[in-house]
């Protein structure tokens, strides 16, 4: 990575891609033109623990997301690893180095602060969006992601692809303060019933 020139410190320069993004033309990744996409919306669970026995689909729309039934088989969840009898948890994580009291009894100086901020809610320009779509054993991904390679591992890993096969494309990064990097819901699952059928879908 370059230096930042010490010049821009300060300095009112403009972002390369500042005025497309404030007069709505820069493309974002839902916004692609994919023929014959179909759109998908997840439901999300409204359960902690427990099975999926029925579901409802007859409402074909986003808004019929909220009206979609899904009858569960509920078990009691478990918020403590310490009564979690059948979890597969890992052991506790522990890390020391130094000791930070001794280290504060034998300062030559030492301040006492209280600092406060006022909240603040991250709202992205973009929001999280996928499109896939399978060309023969070739995958191509429009996604929102501030990390291609990173997405381009996941997806090979997920469907057992050589990296040279998956394609992902994301042009433009509407804000994410680090939202885009982790694997998002829309694009890690396995379980792509659209995309296993090779029509093109959409996850908004």
């Amino acid at each position: 990575m370059s230096p930042q020139p010490q010049a821009a410190v300060g300095a009112p320069l403009s972002r390369v891609d500042g005025r497309l993004k404030v007069t709505g033309e820069a493309q974002y990744a839902a916004e692609f033109d994919v023929d014959g996409v179909l759109h998908a919306v997840i439901v999300d669970a409204s359960i902690g623990r427990g099975r999926i026995t029925g579901v409802d689909t007859r409402e074909a729309a986003q808004h019929g997301v909220s009206l979609v039934e899904v009858r569960h088989d509920a078990q009691q969840p478990s918020t403590d690893l310490a009564d979690a009898k059948d979890a597969k948890a890992d052991e506790p994580t522990t890390c020391a180095r130094g000791d930070a009291e001794a280290g504060l009894r034998d300062s030559a100086v030492r301040m006492d602060l209280t600092y406060r901020m006022a909240r603040n809610h991250h709202n992205p320009m973009e929001t999280h969006a996928t499109i896939a779509r399978w060309d023969g054993d070739k995958l191509t991904v429009w996604d929102k992601t501030q990390w291609v390679v990173g997405t381009q591992t996941e997806l090979s890993t997920v469907f057992d692809l050589p990296m040279e096969s998956v394609r992902v494309i994301n042009p433009f990064v509407g804000a994410v303060s680090a939202a885009g990097c982790a694997a998002g819901r829309t694009r890690s699952s396995p379980r792509w019933p659209p995309v296993r059928r090779n029509v093109p879908s959409r996850w908004p």
